[in-house]
């Protein structure tokens, strides 16, 4: 069933952002193994030395042979889980506390220098643990995407990339590719009573399906996140209209309401 919820207040847009996500800026380019942090990000390594800048251009035998944006990402040793291999980091600023944030990074193998044992990338928040990707291996060329939301506690929080490798290990060596890490813009925050009566959801629970009246007359677009912040369900209409909840997984959902891209409307959805 999907239960609908009413938020008051004001609401705001997440754009929080990392600097540099995509790596394409290196205070040292123009070589292919620098064994230096890129710009605006610091060393997080506890193993090896510090990342690679990964340019086609000069690196031509690098896997994968492109970046997932841009045209620079990041290589890095893995490390065993008793000491860890490189990594970079970066304080991000500007959050809310008892906002929630979702950010996403791609990633893929980058096996330039040998080893063959899987990897993985380990995401650290305040230096604590709090998410990795599956193993995969060090010759994966294609790129992957991880996602992970968390509830800012204070204004500033320092996170992390770390790559390791899987043990027990057959070569203990290994490595990894990483490249535009970003915040995904995810709607937060509520609007005031006066906004949220011009619409109303129904019925309420719902199984497979949800009513949607209000004062139109123009056309507006509904759409819906998950809570990494991916959209699920987009559609615009210019009447009272009906859409098919029935594909949704079970979980939390935050349906938005815009007119001429303004949010207008704001609703909590839960599917069960």
């Amino acid at each position: 069933m999907l239960i609908v919820g009413l938020f008051i207040g004001n609401i705001t847009l997440n754009a929080q952002g990392f600097v540099n996500g995509s790596f394409e800026s290196w205070g040292l380019s123009n070589t292919c193994e620098i064994n230096l942090a890129p710009d605006n990000w610091g060393n997080y390594s506890t193993g090896c030395i510090a990342f690679d800048e990964a340019n086609q251009l000069l690196c031509t035998s690098t896997i994968p042979g492109a970046a997932s944006n841009g045209n620079i990402y990041a290589r890095a040793c893995a490390g065993p889980d008793w000491q860890g291999g490189e990594g970079v980091f970066q304080l991000v600023s500007n959050l809310n506390p008892g906002q929630q944030y979702t950010f996403s990074f791609d990633y893929a193998g980058s096996n330039l220098y040998g080893g063959s044992d899987s990897v993985t990338w380990r995401v650290f928040i305040d230096d604590t643990l709090v998410t990795q990707t599956p193993y995969f291996s060090s010759s994966q060329s294609t790129w992957s995407t991880c996602t992970y939301s968390f509830t800012a506690t204070q204004t500033t929080h320092k996170i992390g990339f770390r790559s390791y490798f899987i043990y027990p290990c057959v070569t203990c060596a290994g490595s990894s590719g990483i490249d535009n890490v970003k915040f995904n813009e995810m709607p937060t925050g509520n609007l005031d009573v006066q906004q949220q009566s011009s619409y109303t959801f129904y019925p309420l629970p719902c199984s497979d399906k949800l009513n949607i009246e209000g004062n139109f007359g123009y056309p507006v677009e509904l759409t819906m996140y998950n809570l990494n912040g991916q959209v699920v369900l987009k559609n615009t209409f210019t009447r009272n209209t009906q859409i098919q909840t029935n594909t949704l997984l079970p979980g939390v959902y935050l349906g938005i309401i815009r007119k001429n891209g303004e949010v207008v409307f704001k609703q909590s959805l839960l599917k069960e």
